[in-house]
């Protein structure tokens, strides 16, 4: 798997199978779902392709995104 320069990725990182489907679907698509039990490192996974991220499980970043995703997505989140 190759990494781009600029991601998200958590010290202590594996490589995962599964990533090398999703480096390959990122090319293609650019978005990928990503599904699994919990703590099977989707998100350590996730993070590792992100160049940014907004997480839902922050009640900061939660209530913007509810009233204008597209504006969270394009990186302007925002202060409460």
């Amino acid at each position: 798997m190759t990494k781009a320069a600029a991601t998200l990725t958590m010290p202590g990182y594996l490589p995962r199978i599964a990533g090398r489907e999703v480096e390959s679907a990122l090319r293609r698509r650019g978005a990928v779902l990503v599904e699994g039990v919990r703590g099977c490192g989707k998100t350590w996974m996730a993070s590792h392709f992100a160049g940014s991220e907004v997480r839902l499980d922050d009640d900061a970043a939660l209530l913007p995104a509810s009233s204008d995703p597209a504006e969270v997505l394009r990186g302007r989140l925002s202060p409460l």
